[in-house]
């Protein structure tokens, strides 16, 4: 039984150190992303935790973006690294995790100032995606470098958009509820 446990416990941090230089945005991070600069047909409303509001059960991230955009346009939703508190850390990728909570078909991908966007991904009505982006080197993030995402529209009219952020920790708990049972069933047999 012990070197079960003593093996998961490896791999797991194993694990963790393959994506130590990623920044993935949490929760608290996520609420601070907002919309730089309003521009008449496209406009963020709301970014809310408060999700029981526009429907949870549709909503598969902890935060929300509730906005309106207009067909053709795209609009970036950003915090500075200062305002997340990134300032001078330093990351060989970026990680997150968007979700479609609409009716209607929705583009994205990530955004660091002054970095080329990699494509936008994608997202049908009620799916999501981990975005990926690999810097390829090292990027020290200045106080002042805007770090988000962008979304654009994947239809050819005006629409409200909803879309979540930072997946509900769920499956994490799930997850080691598992393990937790796995580990006493076989505690049983040993």
């Amino acid at each position: 039984m012990k070197r079960v446990l003593l093996s998961v416990l490896v791999i797991c941090c194993m694990a963790g150190q393959a994506s130590a230089d990623m920044f993935t945005l949490d929760k608290s991070q996520a609420m601070s992303l907002d919309q730089p600069d309003v521009i008449g047909y496209r406009e963020l409303w709301e970014v809310t935790d408060d999700l029981v509001t526009y429907d949870a059960d549709a909503m598969q991230g902890e935060v929300g973006y509730l906005g309106y955009l207009r067909k053709g346009w795209s609009m970036t939703i950003s915090a500075s690294a200062g305002d997340l508190g990134l300032d001078d850390q330093t990351y060989d990728g970026f990680k997150l995790f968007l979700a479609n909570d609409n009716d209607d078909p929705w583009q994205v991908t990530l955004y660091v100032e002054g970095l080329a966007s990699p494509s936008f991904t994608p997202l049908d009505p009620g799916t999501g995606d981990t975005l990926i982006w690999d810097f390829g080197t090292d990027i020290t993030f200045d106080a002042a470098t805007h770090i988000g995402f962008t979304i654009e529209s994947g239809i050819s009219r005006t629409d409200v958009f909803h879309i979540s952020a930072v997946p509900t920790p769920v499956a994490v708990l799930l997850g080691m509820l598992g393990l937790g049972a796995a580990g006493l069933k076989l505690r049983k047999f040993v």
